[in-house]
């Protein structure tokens, strides 16, 4: 009795639940209740576990609470196997994740990996001088083959530049350093020209290879069909699980 109430007391003090020790769990918050449930779990001490949706109703701070936990646990051998529609959490806890669609994979691997197969190239935003942007959009556009101009607001240009400007590209397409040394290059030279006033590059996020996925009839694409097609012979079994592998998966 002594030692499970010591892993009580401990659990309460790691999930923020102090506040509520004298409080029935019915009169809780939901995300209160979340972390009861999760207290629940982690208090056997498991090798595997399974979240669902864990920190759906947590404000911002109770959230990044409880994704410390799950990585410190995560981090010290627990196998988690959660699911969430949080992007931002999957970037955050996840080193291998799952995307499904009508309850089949259409891709399963690490971030990087996902972002190197379905992402269509680097997001590029700069800042521009009100009355060069529509010069410099035209300048853009011949400086750098395929770029793909998305949205301007208030002088800021939204863009996608594309791993590589060969006509060629594709889905199945690797990242080309030269590409985006181009980027950093013109860019560079025309913020020294004051011609932009700040700028920032980075990869695809995981939200837009998300809506692209999750937009595709995988029977109409052939590297959507290939990678689906593969994901369902993928089997979470045990050789996988001891292999540390960690999943989370957007379900639909």
């Amino acid at each position: 009795m002594v030692e499970i109430s010591i892993t009580c007391n401990e659990m309460i003090e790691l999930f923020g639940l102090e506040p509520y020790r004298e409080r029935e769990v019915q009169h809780l918050s939901g995300g209160n209740k979340r972390k009861v449930s999760a207290a629940v779990a982690f208090m056997a001490n498991p090798s595997l576990i399974f979240l669902d949706e864990l920190t759906t109703g947590l404000n911002a701070g109770a959230k990044r609470k409880l994704w410390s936990v799950i990585r410190a646990a995560r981090d010290a051998g627990l196998i988690i196997i959660m699911t969430s529609h949080s992007m931002e959490e999957c970037e955050a806890l996840c080193t291998k994740i799952g995307i499904m669609k009508s309850g089949q994979f259409i891709c399963l691997g690490n971030l990087q990996h996902l972002k190197n197969r379905f992402g269509k190239g680097y997001a590029v935003q700069f800042k521009v001088s009100h009355e060069k942007v529509k010069e410099f959009q035209q300048e853009l556009t011949r400086i750098l083959p395929g770029i793909e101009i998305e949205d301007e607001q208030n002088g800021v240009l939204f863009c996608n530049v594309p791993f590589s400007s060969s006509p060629s590209n594709n889905i199945q397409s690797a990242p080309y350093s030269s590409n985006l040394s181009l980027v950093f290059e013109v860019l560079n030279a025309k913020k020294e020209q004051n011609v932009i006033e700040n700028y920032s590059v980075t990869q695809t996020t995981l939200e837009q290879i998300f809506v692209r996925l999750a937009g595709h009839d995988i029977n109409d694409d052939d590297s959507l069909t290939e990678i689906a097609s593969l994901s369902s012979q993928t089997n979470l079994n045990t050789d996988a699980i001891n292999q540390g592998m960690y999943y989370l998966l957007y379900l639909m």
